[in-house]
Formats: structure tokens, C-alpha cells, sequence
């Protein structure tokens, strides 16, 4: 193998590694940020709605607690919504287990995710009158992430490809005064002396 290809091996397998480090971390990152954003999703959601419900909990049986509490679920990527009384008794409960389609199997059990999820009490005046529970569907972060991966997964080996073409044209130039320095000793192989009228700049 020529000392051209040796590098060329060399340098490739070195970025193919940085490239591939790199992009593993990006996709660490992005993972813990969309669990760390849908936590606090769940968080936010648990006690906004708390707050909104405390004037109504009194009246366990007000259409308006669960009206409300659909609402907020159908703005939001949840997984379930469930209000109960201090004795763990349901009063609302709505749930969506849909799963996103897009997102294959294989990936979600290569990357998996805590599912966020919050709770808070309700309370009204100074009693307890009951608790919310708050869980953010993780099929939506998935897709999110998903997505992400295959963008970056793109735009990493176009960046990959683009360095070996320039890597090549680099070695091919900076290797270039070695070819000439090559031909001179083979034509003084042969018993034809000659010189090099254009010396190389590489040290």
C-alpha cells in the first residue's frame, strides 16, 4: 500500500471516529434535554391546572374540574391526566395511549426514555381536596428525537464525505514533491541522472 493510502486510511478512520463520538454525544444530549423539558412539562402542567381546579374541588361532582382537565389534555402531549379525592378515589381521568408509528421499535428500545411524569395537591382553602397527576406521552419526544437523529445522521456523513474528498486533494498535493523525488531516483536507477528543476516546498 502506497504511503498516499496509508495516510488516507490513517486520517479517515481518525475522523470516522471524532464523527462518530460526536454524533453519539448529540444524541445523548438531545435525549436528556427532551426528558428534562418533559418533566418539567409535567411539573408546569400539574401545578397550573392544580391552581385552576382549587376553587372547584369542593364540589367533588363539577362538570367544570373535568372540562377543564380535557381541555388542558387535548392541547398537550399527555399520556394521562387523573384528578382523586384525599381518599384515592377517581374523580377525572383521561388517558391517550397512542403510540407514533413513525418512530420504529428497534430505536426506542435502543434509546429508552424515562417517562415524565408530576403530581400536585389540590387543596380547598386549607384542606386537602385532592390530587393531580400529570404523565407526558413519551411517543412524542421519541418522534422528536427520532427526527433529530436522522437529520443529524444526514448532515454528519455529507460532512464526512466532503472531508475525505478534501483530505484527498490535501495528500494528493502535500504527497506530491515525494512523487517527483520517487521518479528521480528510478530514472538514476537506470543510469540517467537528472534533476529536480522545481524544488518541493515540503520540509
Amino acid at each position: 500500500m502506497s504511503l498516499s493510502k496509508q495516510l488516507f486510511v490513517i486520517v479517515s478512520a481518525l475522523f470516522l471516529i471524532i464523527f462518530s463520538l460526536n454524533f453519539l454525544l448529540s444524541v445523548k444530549n438531545i435525549k436528556s434535554y427532551l426528558e428534562v423539558e418533559a418533566q418539567v412539562h409535567a411539573q408546569d402542567t400539574a401545578t397550573s391546572l392544580g391552581l385552576s381546579l382549587a376553587p372547584y374541588i369542593a364540589n367533588q361532582s363539577d362538570p367544570v374540574m373535568e372540562t377543564m382537565i380535557k381541555a388542558i389534555f387535548d392541547m398537550g402531549y399527555y399520556r394521562q391526566i387523573k384528578l382523586v379525592n384525599p381518599d384515592d378515589k377517581q374523580l377525572v381521568v383521561v388517558e391517550n395511549n397512542e403510540d407514533y408509528s413513525e418512530v420504529p421499535k428497534w430505536f426506542i428500545d435502543a434509546l429508552p426514555m424515562q417517562a415524565a411524569s408530576a403530581s400536585t395537591e389540590v387543596n380547598s382553602g386549607w384542606a386537602l381536596g385532592g390530587k393531580l397527576f400529570v404523565a407526558i406521552n413519551p411517543g412524542y419526544a421519541y418522534l422528536k428525537l427520532y427526527e433529530q437523529v436522522k437529520s443529524s445522521l444526514g448532515f454528519s456523513f455529507i460532512t464526512f464525505i466532503v472531508a475525505l474528498v478534501l483530505l484527498s486533494i490535501v495528500l494528493r498535493y502535500v504527497l506530491l514533491p515525494l512523487e517527483d523525488i520517487n521518479q528521480l531516483a528510478l530514472t538514476i536507477a537506470d543510469g540517467k541522472f537528472a534533476t529536480i528543476d522545481k524544488l518541493p516546498w515540503t520540509k
